[in-house]
């Protein structure tokens, strides 16, 4: 059974948090997954924790931290119910996400990390009114934390998570979804022809949400070659 938290006040967080998490790194990968991981993720194939470096962690903490991405579909039509308007007037969403790593280690396979990071969707809505004594507008904000776990692959570019189940509550108020699993396509190194990070977020209890953002990181490779055409010769022209 998965959980998350509804928040109405949200902020990108600041890659300075990563090193208070440290300190619980270890605790929170030690933890065994408390979904299950096989039926959603058929890749990478979990692997044993191995002793990572605190500088080491660091470096690869940074590079799955994504501040700000944007989901669609209509999944998040399920999660962030419509609010309709009061008289004449619209509403603009703005649908974002990010992912706040906490904890991640290398693995008895060369090519895969085992990690754990906190995902969270974010609805924006900007309220217009235009009656005709009332001209204005008001902004609400809603948020959902989901708690994941997983493997990501080097070789395969692959991130799959799932759902650890911890359980936050806002005002005495918790919602549950079932066997939310999350699969990222996170290229490394990332380039100009391959910039994007893109995947799904799904759960029983609603449909596919698709993601999409940059990579992050300061490993990000322009391509050495590139194929333009000549400028011609103005001064031999005339």
């Amino acid at each position: 059974m998965a959980a998350l938290a509804r928040n109405h006040d949200t902020s990108a967080c600041d890659l300075c948090l990563i090193a208070l998490l440290l300190s619980i790194t270890s605790v929170t990968l030690s933890a065994t997954l408390l979904g299950p991981y096989s039926p959603y993720c058929v890749s990478p194939l979990p692997a044993a924790n191995q002793h990572t470096d605190v500088d080491n962690v660091l470096v690869l903490l940074r590079s799955f931290h994504l501040s700000v991405g944007f989901f669609s579909g209509e999944g998040g039509n399920t999660l962030f119910s419509p609010h309709p308007t009061n008289g004449k007037g619209f509403t603009r969403n703005t649908n974002t996400f990010s992912m706040l790593p906490h904890g991640i280690s290398r693995t008895t396979e060369p090519n895969v990390l085992h990690l754990t990071a906190t995902l969270t969707l974010t609805d924006l809505r900007e309220h217009i009114d235009e009656n005709e004594c009332v001209c204005g507008s008001y902004r609400e904000s809603h948020s959902i934390s989901f708690f994941l776990n997983g493997y990501y692959s080097s070789a395969s570019a692959q991130l799959c998570m799932v759902d650890m189940g911890r359980e936050l509550s806002r005002r005495d108020t918790t919602k549950h979804y079932a066997d939310v699993n999350l699969h990222l396509q996170i290229p490394n190194p990332s380039s100009l022809t391959d910039p994007f990070v893109t995947g799904s977020l799904k759960g029983a209890d609603f449909l596919a949400i698709s993601l999409v953002t940059y990579v992050e990181g300061s490993n990000y490779k322009y391509s050495e070659s590139a194929s333009c055409s000549s400028v011609p010769d103005v001064a031999a022209a005339t």
